[in-house]
C-alpha cells in the first residue's frame, strides 16, 4: 500500500486536501500529531500545547511502557497513626515518607507548643532531694533548674506562659515498614529534646523523667494526633559517633500503553462525475471533517482516556491508552473545592495558593469549559490581576487570559469538551512547565495514510489513516482539579 507523505501545509492532512498559505514555520520538526493538532489548534488546544512543546513524539520499543520519576523529596510529613503509648512517643508515618527520615533527626512539631517552667540557680547553690534552696546567695547565674513543662496547641499566651517555641523532638528510633498499621511506619521520639529557654544561662535538655510526667499530665495538647504535621531539623550526634544510616526516596512508576486508531474516507469512484456544486470534489470534503474529528478524538482521548489491555481467544491485544484526569491522584490535595461564595478574587488567591502548593513550576494550565470560562470573565473581567498573557498566546497562538496569584499564575483556556463532558464547573489545572505530559508513538507508527485500499473489482475509493499514540506522563503531584460545583 502506497503511504502519502506528511503534511504539506495549512489545513493539508491528505494529499489534495485543500491548503491555503504557505507552510507555517511553526511546522518545521513536527511529526505528523504536532503538525495536525496546530491545524486544530484552537479546537484542541492541550494537544497543541504539548506537541509543541515536544514536537517529535518520543518512540517507545513496546506496547505497555513505564514511566519511572523521582519526585522532590517531602517538605512536610504527615502523622498517619497518632501515639496511644503512655508518653506519647511513639507514632506512624506512611513507609515512603519513614524512608526519608533516619534515627538522630531532629523534628519540629507545627502548632505544638512547649514552654519550660524553670527555677533560677546561681553558683554554690545545690537542690538536695527535698527540693529546699541551700547554699551561698552570690548572683552569679550558672543556669535554670527545669521543674515542669507545659504544652499548648495555639500560639500566644496561655496562663503564666507565652508560647512562641514549637516542641523539638528527637527521633531515637524506626521501625519496619508497616510497624505501625498498613502502610504506616513506627517511629518512636524522645519528646522535648530541648534546654530550659533562651535566656537560660546553662545547657542542660531536660530530663527525660520530667518530660515523661509532663506529657502524661497534658495528654489533650501533647498527644501526637493523627493529621498532625512536623519538619524535619537537621540531625544531631553524639561526639565519636559513626556515620547515620542513608535515607532514599522510592522513584513512583506510571505505566501506559499505545493505542492503534483508524480512520477511513470512502466515495464510489463514480460520483467525481457529479458537479462540485460546493467548489470541492467530495473525497477533499470527507477528508477535511475526517481530519477534524480524528484530532478532536485524539485530544478526548489524551484528557479523559483511561488505559487498558484484552486480548482475544487468538491473542490479538486491544490497547487503549490513559489520559491526563486517569492520572491526577485522588485526594483532598489535588481534587480541589472552591469555596468561596462567589467568584472573587480574594477567595481566588486561596484556592491559587492550594493549587501552587502542590510544588512544580510557578504556573498552572488551567483548562475550562466555555461556561466557567465565561463566568471568570464576568467577575474579573475589571480586576488588575485579571490580564490577557501575550507571550503564551504568541507562543501558542491562541488566546491565553491570566488569573495571578500569589506566587504565580492560572492560566485560563477555554476548552468545549469540558462543557460537552459535563465539565462545566471544572477546571483542569496541569503543570506544563515541566515534562508533564509527553505524546508517545512506535518506529514506524507515527500517524500515515493508506491510499487504495479498497476490494478490488469494486468501484469504491478509500483510503484510511492509520496510527499508534499514547502519553508517557509524569508529577502527578504538581496536577489537580478544581471543582466549582454552582457557579455555572
Amino acid at each position: 500500500m502506497a503511504t502519502n507523505p506528511q503534511v504539506g501545509a495549512e489545513g493539508h492532512a491528505w494529499s489534495g486536501l485543500f491548503t491555503s498559505g504557505s507552510i507555517p514555520e511553526r511546522y518545521k520538526n513536527l511529526d505528523t500529531l504536532g503538525k495536525m493538532s496546530f491545524i486544530t489548534r484552537h479546537q484542541t488546544p492541550f494537544l497543541s500545547m504539548i506537541t509543541q512543546k515536544f514536537p517529535n513524539a518520543k518512540n517507545k520499543d513496546s506496547r505497555v511502557f513505564r514511566t519511572h520519576e523521582l519526585e522532590e523529596l517531602s517538605r512536610v510529613f504527615n502523622v498517619t497513626v497518632g501515639s496511644t503509648d503512655t508518653n506519647h512517643q511513639v507514632f506512624g508515618v506512611s513507609n515512603s515518607q519513614a524512608a526519608e527520615i533516619t534515627i538522630n533527626d531532629m523534628l519540629y512539631f507545627r502548632n505544638t507548643y512547649a514552654e519550660v517552667t524553670t527555677q533560677a540557680m546561681v553558683t554554690g547553690q545545690v537542690i538536695p532531694g527535698g527540693g529546699t534552696n541551700v547554699g551561698p546567695d552570690i548572683l552569679s547565674p550558672v543556669g535554670n533548674n527545669p521543674t515542669g513543662i507545659n504544652f499548648s496547641r495555639s500560639f500566644g499566651a496561655s496562663g503564666n506562659n507565652m508560647f512562641t517555641n514549637i516542641e523539638a523532638v528527637k527521633i531515637v528510633d524506626i521501625g519496619a515498614p508497616n510497624s505501625a498499621a498498613a502502610g504506616s511506619t513506627t517511629v518512636t521520639v524522645r519528646r522535648c529534646f530541648f534546654g530550659p529557654g533562651g535566656f537560660d544561662q546553662g545547657f542542660k535538655i531536660i530530663d527525660d523523667n520530667l518530660v515523661n510526667t509532663a506529657v502524661q499530665a497534658d495528654p489533650n495538647n501533647a498527644r501526637i494526633r493523627i493529621g498532625d504535621t512536623f519538619l524535619r531539623g537537621a540531625p544531631a550526634f553524639k561526639e565519636g559517633t559513626g556515620a547515620p544510616s542513608g535515607f532514599h526516596k522510592n522513584p513512583i512508576q506510571d505505566n501506559n500503553c499505545t493505542q492503534e486508531f483508524k480512520y477511513a474516507v470512502e466515495i464510489t469512484k463514480e460520483s467525481s462525475i457529479d458537479i462540485k456544486k460546493i467548489g470541492y470534489d467530495p473525497m477533499t470534503v470527507h477528508r477535511k471533517l475526517t481530519n477534524a474529528r480524528m484530532m478532536l478524538d485524539m485530544e478526548r482521548t489524551m484528557i479523559f482516556g483511561r488505559k487498558g489491555v484484552q486480548s482475544d481467544a487468538s491473542g490479538k491485544a486491544l490497547y487503549t491508552t490513559g489520559g491526563v484526569v486517569e492520572f491526577v491522584p485522588k485526594d483532598e490535595r489535588h481534587i480541589l473545592q472552591y469555596t468561596g461564595q462567589t467568584l472573587n478574587y480574594s477567595d481566588f488567591l486561596d484556592l491559587g495558593y492550594n493549587i501552587l502548593d502542590l510544588g512544580g513550576g510557578s504556573k498552572r494550565t488551567c483548562f475550562v469549559g466555555v461556561k466557567l470560562y465565561n463566568a471568570f470573565k464576568k467577575s474579573f473581567a475589571e480586576h488588575d490581576a485579571f490580564r490577557f498573557n501575550k507571550a503564551d498566546t504568541e507562543k501558542f497562538d491562541f488566546n491565553i487570559e491570566s488569573i495571578y496569584v500569589s506566587g504565580g499564575e492560572l492560566n485560563l483556556i477555554p476548552l468545549h469538551s469540558m462543557d460537552e463532558f459535563g465539565w462545566s464547573d471544572k477546571m483542569l489545572c496541569l503543570d506544563l512547565t515541566h515534562p508533564s505530559f509527553v505524546p508517545v508513538t512506535h518506529k514506524g507508527w507515527d500517524m500515515k495514510v493508506e491510499t487504495d485500499i479498497g476490494e478490488k473489482g469494486v468501484q469504491i475509493y478509500k483510503e484510511q489513516i492509520i496510527g499508534m499514540k499514547g502519553l508517557e506522563r509524569r508529577y502527578s503531584e504538581y496536577q489537580s482539579i478544581v471543582d466549582f460545583g454552582g457557579f455555572v
